[in-house]
């Protein structure tokens, strides 16, 4: 989680729930929330303490007390997801990965779990991304 107070587990169609306390598990993970029919795959986290689940039908959105906000449907099953430093200075687009070779670049209104909020930082990696920038691409 973005506050590193619970572990999240993707196991078939379920995501599973551990507490943690300074980086040990407090107890035995419990079910968090539903993917059926869909088996579930990749987690990430946003600043806000949702929760990103790869589905095969492509990436569905929890909020924290496990309620679906939100689904977004892809050609290929997802396979891999998250929140890039590739976005620009706000790293917020959401990055997914499908079977079928796929990458989708989502821009959000919510940062990863991973974005400091340091200036300095943010600064830094519009810096790098202006430099990496390409016309025509």
């Amino acid at each position: 989680s973005s506050d590193e107070r619970a572990l999240f587990l993707a196991i078939g169609e379920e995501v599973l729930r551990a507490p943690m306390n300074e980086g040990r598990l407090e107890a035995m993970p419990a079910h968090f929330a539903s993917t059926a029919p869909s088996a579930s795959g990749a987690l990430t986290t946003d600043a806000q303490r949702n929760l990103y689940v790869c589905t095969e039908e492509g990436v569905v959105v929890f909020d924290e007390g496990a309620d679906r906000l939100l689904s977004i449907s892809t050609q290929g099953v997802a396979s891999g997801v998250c929140f890039g430093c590739f976005g620009g200075s706000t790293l917020s687009t959401l990055f997914i990965g499908c079977d079928d070779n796929s990458l989708w670049a989502l821009p959000t209104k919510v940062q990863g779990s991973d974005a400091s909020r340091s200036f300095k930082f943010l600064r830094n990696i519009e810096k790098q991304v202006q430099a990496q920038r390409h016309d025509g691409w």
